[in-house]
């Protein structure tokens, strides 16, 4: 089992949405809602000046991510 990290596409967006989920679960102030979220990844990985998402597979599964923002906030989606 191999472990890989690579940057994310679009195409990762739906499984990205599911994982932030994860982390609004923990936070008192913000709440998912994937259309919003899905606005707001899709503008970080449309513009690499915005901030860059870094994906981790196993087995082709994505595990995990890191998003570095530079302008951009996935909780409001702007």
């Amino acid at each position: 089992m191999v472990t890989k990290i690579k940057m994310a596409t679009t195409s990762d967006i739906p499984t990205l949405c599911t994982l932030l989920d994860y982390l609004f679960s923990q936070e008192v102030e913000f709440k998912p809602d994937h259309e919003t979220q899905s606005r707001g990844l899709e503008m970080i990985l449309n513009n690499n000046n915005i901030g860059n998402i870094f994906i981790t597979k196993k087995n082709e599964k994505i595990i995990g991510m890191v998003i570095l923002l530079y302008t951009i906030s996935t909780a409001i989606g702007e």
